[in-house]
C-alpha cells in the first residue's frame, strides 16, 4: 500500500477483489465509514456472495448468498432501507430480498 502523503509503502494482506471490480462506478457506500456493498462472484460454482466490504481493513463480511448466478459489484445495487437487492443480469433487472441478515442500519 502506498501512502500518497508520505510516499511510504507497506505490504498489506486482505481481500482486494471488490476494488479490482471498479470500472463503471464506485462501490455503493453502506452508510458506515470505509464500508461498501460488494458482490464476490464464484463463476466456477455459479454463485455470488453479497456483503459489506471494509476498504480500510480489506475485509468482506458476507450477508447473502445467491446460488445459480454469478455477477460482480458493478451489477449490484442495495436498497437497505427497503430490504431489497437489485442485480442486472443478462439484460434483466432482478430483485431479491436482503433479509434480516443485513443487520441494523
Amino acid at each position: 500500500m502506498l501512502d500518497a502523503a508520505t510516499g511510504r509503502t507497506e505490504l498489506v494482506k486482505g481481500n482486494f477483489a471488490p476494488l479490482e471490480q471498479i470500472d463503471k462506478r464506485p462501490l455503493q457506500p453502506t452508510g458506515k465509514p470505509d464500508e461498501f456493498w460488494a458482490a464476490l462472484p464464484d463463476a466456477d460454482n455459479n454463485k455470488t456472495q453479497i456483503g459489506r466490504y471494509n476498504a480500510r481493513s480489506f475485509t468482506f463480511q458476507p450477508v447473502l448468498l445467491l446460488p445459480h448466478i454469478a455477477f460482480d459489484s458493478m451489477d449490484l445495487w442495495v436498497d437497505e432501507g427497503n430490504g431489497k437487492v437489485y442485480v442486472t443480469y443478462e439484460g434483466q433487472l432482478l430483485r431479491v430480498p436482503l433479509l434480516a441478515a443485513a443487520g441494523p442500519k
